[in-house]
């Protein structure tokens, strides 16, 4: 039995086009996408903008979602730091379903930076959603944080505080991983308690 060549490179594009679909849209790669807006000097804010490539969650006590994402990234100046971003999400609104404002706070943050020469600890509130409520089901996670806000909470060490007070916004795609979760939890809590 002898194929068309037409018809077997027309399986070849189909296989072609179903695998950038998939690399387009359909893999669900963790990630934090961060935009920072400094307003350590109030009359000049800064814009920063940080991904955070590894992007945890895990449901804890009172179906509360923790979600953490980590990574090593230069700061500002050129320093290499390792930062971390620890969110928990206390109630999930559902647009649609329940009353939704996004000057209410539903999120508790908390922002590490760490590197040999100190750790600047930053806490703050936010308003937190998931896009889709299907995806927790299927042990991923989709998190818009809007209207989230810093402010340095502690620092040890000389590690200059580029932040100051900011704001916050960004998307968290994040993968069901509840003992990596635990352990980069671990982490920010070691940190936050130098």
């Amino acid at each position: 039995m002898k194929t068309d060549p037409s018809r077997r490179l027309s399986r070849s594009i189909r296989a072609a086009l179903l695998l950038a679909a998939v690399a387009a849209g359909g893999c669900h790669a963790p990630r934090a996408d961060l935009a920072l807006r400094s307003y350590r000097d109030p009359f000049f804010p800064e814009d920063y903008r940080v991904r955070l490539a590894d992007c945890t969650y895990r449901v804890v006590a009172d179906n509360d979602l923790l979600v953490v994402a980590c990574a090593e990234r230069p700061l500002p100046g050129g320093t290499a730091a390792t930062q971390y971003l620890s969110v928990t999400i206390y109630w999930r609104p559902w647009p649609g379903r329940t009353f939704v404002d996004s000057a209410m706070h539903n999120a508790a943050l908390r922002y590490v930076v760490a590197n040999a020469d100190g750790v600047n600890v930053y806490r703050g509130v936010g308003f937190a959603y998931l896009r889709d409520r299907d995806d927790l089901k299927a042990g991923r996670l989709d998190v818009t944080l809007e209207a989230g806000t810093l402010r340095l909470e502690s620092r040890s060490g000389n590690l200059v505080d580029f932040l100051g007070e900011a704001t916050v916004s960004g998307e968290l795609r994040a993968n069901e991983r509840p003992a990596d979760t635990v352990r980069l939890q671990r982490e920010v809590e070691r940190l936050t308690a130098r």
